[in-house]
């Protein structure tokens, strides 16, 4: 992690029947930082905090971002989008963009990005879900604040168009004049893609904040490596039984780092073998012990 913008100590954010946050300590430093977690963990609640939307309960925090006279410090981009529902789609875009000599044509660039030149007259209330979704992601880089805060930004736009608009957001993030970005999402697709850091959330607990590939490569428990998609977690008994030959030892291996081959004699039998585009799942039986379990591989 590079300088920290946010520091987070023991915040805890009340709610029912349980606090929103509870006792959350992390560290939000300069790159891309994804919020992960399902309905219901504490991301919106999290990022409302960041932005001071809300005011925690109990516990710090403590904000570096810098502040000056030229620049917007920060941009939110809330849950649901957050348009104004009286300013056309152009409109919202010249409300945020710098007066420079090129700011029209920095409007038409984004307009064009987003697929939204056509719509560019149009209120919130005539465009689609994603298109807001798409008007949203533009504001905010059309803001260039020096730290974007995105609430599952493109939520309601397709996987294909999806990929296209994060490339862009993505280029946004290169700017070395940005702190930091910070968005939450449900994809663990998204967080290995487009983020460097992950706080992962359940139930309003902080339960991991670290770099992605240690999540993904050297996940601390079972449950977090679930976190970034399918995970073979082998435990030392498991090693004896599953993997002979091999060092007993708590890890992670990952679909791609499974080679699953025929032996003429394995006491190991496919039961079952399922595909699901990326990933195979099989059931394997051990015949010694009669125990089964789930492997995935590609």
């Amino acid at each position: 992690m590079n300088e920290t913008v946010w520091k987070l100590d023991n915040v805890t954010l009340w709610g029912q029947p349980r606090p929103r946050l509870a006792g959350v300590t992390v560290e939000i430093g300069t790159g891309a930082t994804a919020v992960l977690g399902h309905s219901g963990a504490g991301k919106t609640s999290l990022l409302n905090l960041l932005v001071g939307f809300e005011r925690p309960d109990s516990g710090t925090i403590v904000e570096s971002i810098q502040h000056s006279d030229d620049r917007l410090p920060m941009f939110w981009c809330p849950p649901g989008d957050g348009l104004w529902p009286h300013l056309t789609v152009a409109q919202h875009l010249q409300s945020v963009v710098r007066e420079t000599s090129d700011r029209q044509a920095k409007i038409a660039e984004l307009l064009a990005a987003f697929n939204l030149s056509d719509k560019m007259g149009r209120l919130p209330d005539q465009l689609s879900q994603g298109e807001c979704s798409r008007l949203a992601l533009a504001r905010a880089v059309a803001s260039d604040a020096r730290v974007l805060v995105l609430d599952e930004p493109l939520v309601h736009v397709d996987p294909a168009g999806s990929r296209t608009y994060w490339e862009i957001l993505r280029k946004c993030l290169g700017d070395p004049s940005r702190t930091a970005v910070v968005f939450s999402t449900h994809s663990p697709e998204v967080v290995l893609r487009d983020a460097q850091q992950v706080i992962c959330l359940s139930e309003g607990r902080a339960v991991y904040s670290g770099s992605v590939q240690q999540l993904y490569y050297s996940p601390p428990s079972a449950d977090l490596a679930w976190c970034l998609g399918p995970a073979n977690w082998v435990g030392d008994e498991d090693t004896r039984a599953w993997l002979p030959g091999r060092t007993p030892e708590r890890r992670c291996y990952r679909p791609e780092e499974v080679c699953v081959a025929l032996a003429e004699e394995s006491p190991l039998i496919v039961q079952a073998s399922k595909f699901a585009g990326s990933v195979c799942e099989l059931e394997l039986l051990d015949e010694r012990s009669g125990k089964t379990r789930r492997v995935f591989h590609r």
